[in-house]
């Protein structure tokens, strides 16, 4: 389940949060879960889902992880924003082998999940109501986790959305607000924030048009952070300042927030 459902007692949505069924979760629309500036609460035409306007931002390793020839590399070229680079745990956005390996069998194609909503740890057989659940040995968050202190670590914000195509079904926006890991509820830190606009290719290409965070706003989007503070940050903001912000442990000075 996403961090959308996880989060619902706390915004007095516990009658939704105890629904038992997929079906009847994704037919019970949130209306805090759309931004008014976009639309209203909306349903997938193809298969009447309840849709979502945001997205927690899982971060890709940085500058001080990877050393400075490897960063250079990828992220001001958004070349890990094109590929998807760490969204599924792993290097490569198309490899399935995160559904059903552990950190220490994926060895070098393993990318640890350093957002503060981290990928679950465990899963069953499907089907199968009385397997029981396997841990892979993805990392769990709690506050002394966030080394970089939660004022300084955003957890969530608005995800872009093709503006030609709020009412439509789209690949990133089609299964609604309780989706688990997926394109609806997750956004990656890798690709530059930018608004919506009325194109699905992205001005990066690959798979930048599904991953990237942005507003219906002129100006910018708004963030959460993990102090429970919200602010609006400014679309200028450099690519790897964001993946900063996003990275809950990395120890790097943050430079300023426009």
């Amino acid at each position: 389940m996403s961090w959308a459902f996880q989060i619902l007692p706390f915004l007095e949505q516990g009658a939704a949060h105890n629904l038992a069924t997929t079906s009847q979760l994704t037919a019970t629309p949130i209306g805090l879960y759309f931004c008014p500036s976009r639309r209203p609460p909306t349903q997938n035409p193809i298969n009447n889902a309840w849709l979502m306007d945001y997205g927690a931002i899982t971060p890709v390793p940085t500058r001080n992880e990877v050393g400075d020839a490897t960063f250079d590399a990828s992220v001001p070229t958004n070349q890990w924003c094109r590929e998807g680079y760490g969204f599924w745990g792993v290097k490569n956005y198309g490899d399935n082998m995160a559904d059903m390996a552990t950190p220490d069998q994926l060895g070098a194609e393993y990318v640890e999940f350093q957002g503060v909503i981290s990928r679950g740890s465990y899963f069953i057989e499907k089907g199968s109501a009385s397997a029981q659940p396997r841990n892979l040995g993805y990392p769990k968050v709690s506050d002394k986790t966030i080394t970089d202190g939660t004022s300084n670590t955003v957890m969530f914000a608005e995800k872009r959305i093709n503006a030609a195509k709020y009412n439509e079904h789209k690949p990133d926006d089609d299964r609604g607000w309780s989706d688990g890991w997926d394109l609806d509820t997750i956004r990656s830190a890798a690709c530059q924030p930018r608004p919506d606009g009325s194109d699905d290719t992205g001005v990066n290409g690959g798979y930048s048009s599904v991953l990237t965070i942005g507003a219906a706003h002129p100006g910018g989007f708004n963030a959460a952070l993990a102090d429970a503070s919200v602010r609006t940050i400014s679309y200028e903001i450099p690519a790897e300042t964001f993946n900063l912000l996003a990275h809950r442990a990395d120890g790097s000075v943050l430079p300023e927030i426009p």
